[in-house]
């Protein structure tokens, strides 16, 4: 997946499942590090400080149901079942 810096305190991770509409292995495939997108709040969890992304779902839904956003990508988030949040 991806980090999206949101402009709040916390990134938002896209999961790849949520970044494009087609299979692909890894989301350098579709996006770079420094690229603006548009992304849709699908969750938020402020006990685990946690923003569920979707890149797909922006083009899908415009009906308002979700917050579409500006974003720029961070760093693309590593294979792990967990993603890592760093305190600042």
């Amino acid at each position: 997946g991806v980090f999206v810096d949101i402009g709040v305190h916390q990134d938002g991770l896209v999961h790849i499942s949520q970044v494009s509409k087609k299979f692909i292995r890894h989301p350098s495939e579709v996006v770079s590090v420094g690229d603006i997108v548009q992304v849709m709040v699908l969750e938020v969890d402020e006990k685990k400080k946690r923003i569920g992304l979707s890149m797909k779902q922006v083009k899908q839904a415009r009906t308002g149901t979700g917050g579409d956003i500006d974003g720029r990508l961070g760093p693309l988030a590593p294979r792990r079942r967990q993603p890592r949040f760093d305190a600042d």
